[in-house]
């Protein structure tokens, strides 16, 4: 009795154990290159990017602050923050090493960095 259990339970652990194993094989770990260039997978920000853009590469903003809006309500210009969370990061993370402002005019970012200085007309 006591070896059947012995048997069914090295049978479910293998059985679990394999299909853990197995369904890893496909992953393939980043080169030394890639994690230097881009430590979280992500690309960096460009001047002319729409607000979409902006959030698949770092997210949802944290804060967002209109800044002006037109009469017609069809464009505004915006403030993004993203705030700083780790500060003892070695590299360059984009956001999460330091707090950064992201501004828009309509869709289109125009200006970004660690100051906070909003645009003028």
């Amino acid at each position: 009795m006591k070896k059947t259990v012995f048997v069914i339970y090295f049978f479910i652990f293998s059985t679990c154990l394999f299909s853990l194993i197995s369904g890893c094989a496909g992953i393939t770990p980043p080169t030394p290159d890639e994690l230097i260039s881009k430590p979280l997978g992500k690309g960096p920000l460009r001047l002319g990017m729409v607000k979409d853009e902006v959030k698949s590469v770092w997210g949802e903003p944290d804060v967002v602050n209109v800044l002006e809006e037109s009469a017609d309500r069809l464009t505004k210009k915006e403030e993004w923050i993203y705030f700083g969370r780790y500060s003892g990061v070695p590299v360059d993370t984009g956001y999460l090493s330091k707090t950064q402002y992201l501004y828009f005019d309509g869709q289109n970012l125009i200006r970004f960095g660690e100051d906070r200085t909003p645009v003028q007309n």
